[in-house]
């Protein structure tokens, strides 16, 4: 029975084996970049998932986005709060105006500047204890200022996507 399994030898087995590894490893690495790229399951061919499968391997699922969050600064007592953020694309930038007065704010990146503008008479941007969003999609490095004040300062990044 020495050098024998159930018929055959123990080097064949070992082959079999390790061979079976081989491909599940080599299926993974193949797969693993066309699930980054593809955002559905199927990316992986039907074909090689029929033989992985043999070999006890499961089909990956496709890796799922995070949904967008608020990231919230304050505008009280001569201050934005917090005085840097940082976020995601696609997150928003609420800015909320706990002041009595109305505020004019504004942000740049680079060649990049936006405001909320929303007050009936376009002239400001938020009036007393109103709040506004906007998302956020270039990644960078945005200053976010009051144009009445300017102490009113913050730094929101918006980091590229992982």
């Amino acid at each position: 029975m020495t050098g024998e399994l159930h018929g055959r030898s123990w080097a064949a087995a070992l082959y079999r084996a390790a061979t079976a590894a081989a491909l599940l490893l080599a299926g993974a690495m193949i797969a693993a970049p066309a699930f980054a790229a593809d955002s559905s399951a199927s990316a992986m061919s039907d074909d090689a998932f029929r033989r992985l499968s043999r070999l006890g391997a499961e089909r990956p699922e496709a890796a799922v986005p995070a949904p967008p969050v608020n990231v919230t600064l304050t505008l009280a007592n001569g201050a934005i709060t917090p005085s840097s953020a940082t976020m995601l694309p696609g997150d928003k930038l609420v800015v909320v105006n706990d002041t009595k007065t109305r505020q004019f704010v504004w942000g740049q990146r680079v060649n990049y500047a936006f405001d909320y503008r929303a007050t009936p008479d376009d002239t400001f941007t938020h009036e007393p204890g109103q709040s506004l969003a906007i998302a956020l999609t270039l990644p960078g490095i945005y200053q976010i200022g009051v144009v009445a004040d300017p102490h009113m300062r913050a730094t929101v990044t918006v980091e590229s996507p992982r």
